[in-house]
């Protein structure tokens, strides 16, 4: 159990890195957009 957690735990993290990246973009884009 806890090794299929450790072998999902980089591609959770990657999930959460690459979706806050995109969420932030996307929050500077409308801004910048917005002007």
């Amino acid at each position: 159990m806890v090794i299929a957690i450790l072998n999902n735990l980089p591609d959770l993290i990657l999930g959460f890195c690459w979706s806050s990246v995109l969420f932030y973009a996307g929050l500077r884009f409308e801004r910048w957009k917005a002007k």
